[in-house]
C-alpha cells in the first residue's frame, strides 16, 4: 500500500493538520488510488486524505481556511476552499511535497438520512462516498465519527426499499438521457461524446446498486473496479471501459448494454 512508501509525506501532512489550533478532529483516513497499488501511479497520482470531525458543524470554517492559508504550504493549484454541494460541506486543498501531493478534505459525518437517499439518487455520490471513505480506505488515526452507524445501516449494503427506489430513479433519468445520446449519435453530432461520458457515470452507479456493491469513483479506474468488484463478463467490461473501437462505436456499445440492463432492472422491479 502506497501509504507506507510515502510515510514521511503523510506524517508531514499530519503535522500541518495538528498545527491548526481551531481544528479538533476524530479521524484521519487515506482513500482513493493510494489505497491500492494497482491504481496508484508514482509521479502522477495524488494521495487522498480525509480528516473527519464529529463537531464539524460547530466549527468556524472561514477561520480554519484563513489559518491554513497563513502557513508555509505549497498548495499547487488547489488552495484551501470551503465547498458546499450535494455531497457535503467541507474544506479542500492540496499539500504539494517534492515526491507527491496530498489531496486533503476536512469534513464532518458523511452519511445522510435515509429520507435523503430516497430522493437524491441521481445527483448524490452516496455509493462512491461509502466505498471510498468507509470500505476502500485505511484509517491511520482515530475512528470515523459515524462508523458504527455505517456498519449497522449500510454494510454490506443498504436495505432493499432504498435500493429499489434508487434503482427506479436512476433508470428513469438514464433512459431519458440515453435518448439524447442516441439522437446525437444518429446525427453524427460530436455532442454525443460529451453526453456518453456523463451518462456512463450514472450507469456505473446503477450497476453497483443493482449488484449491491460499493465503488469509489465512477470516472476513472473503471475496468479495474468492474473487474474486481462485479461478476461481469470480459466483453461487457471492455465495452463499458470504452476499450473497443473508435468513440462512436463505444457510444453504440454503451447504448446497447445500458438500455438492455435498464430494461432488465425495470422488469424485475415490476
Amino acid at each position: 500500500m502506497k501509504i507506507y512508501e510515502y510515510k514521511k509525506e503523510i506524517d508531514d501532512a499530519k503535522k500541518i493538520i495538528n498545527s491548526i489550533k481551531t481544528l479538533k478532529y476524530d479521524s484521519i483516513s487515506i482513500y482513493g488510488s493510494a489505497y491500492n497499488d494497482k491504481t496508484f501511479v508514482d509521479g502522477f497520482s495524488d494521495i487522498d486524505m480525509i480528516i473527519m470531525c464529529a463537531n464539524f458543524n460547530e466549527l468556524n470554517l472561514d477561520n480554519i481556511v484563513k489559518e491554513i492559508r497563513s502557513k508555509n504550504i505549497n498548495f499547487r493549484e488547489k488552495e484551501p476552499t470551503i465547498i458546499r454541494d450535494n455531497l457535503c460541506e467541507r474544506i479542500e486543498f492540496y499539500i504539494q511535497f517534492e515526491r507527491v501531493s496530498l489531496d486533503i478534505t476536512i469534513c464532518g459525518g458523511l452519511i445522510p438520512s435515509k429520507k435523503e437517499l430516497l430522493k437524491s439518487a441521481w445527483y448524490d455520490s452516496f455509493e462512491a462516498l461509502i466505498g471510498g471513505v468507509y470500505i476502500y480506505s485505511k484509517t491511520i488515526y482515530g475512528k470515523i465519527p459515524d462508523y458504527d452507524l455505517f456498519k449497522k445501516e449500510y454494510y454490506p449494503f443498504y436495505n432493499d426499499e432504498i435500493r429499489n427506489a434508487r434503482l427506479q430513479i436512476i433508470c428513469k433519468k438514464l433512459k431519458s438521457y440515453n435518448k439524447k445520446i442516441e439522437y446525437n449519435y444518429n446525427e453524427k453530432n460530436y455532442e454525443a461524446i460529451d453526453n456518453v461520458i456523463k451518462a456512463r457515470k450514472f450507469f456505473i452507479k446503477l450497476l453497483f446498486i443493482y449488484y449491491k456493491k460499493y465503488y469509489w469513483t465512477p470516472e476513472k479506474h473503471v475496468y479495474y473496479q468492474l473487474d474486481n468488484y462485479l461478476n461481469l463478463d470480459k466483453e461487457f467490461k471492455e465495452k463499458l471501459s470504452f476499450a473497443k473501437g473508435n468513440m462512436f462505436k463505444c457510444i453504440n456499445d454503451y447504448l446497447q448494454i445500458s438500455n438492455s440492463f435498464i430494461e432488465k432492472i425495470e422488469k424485475e422491479l415490476k
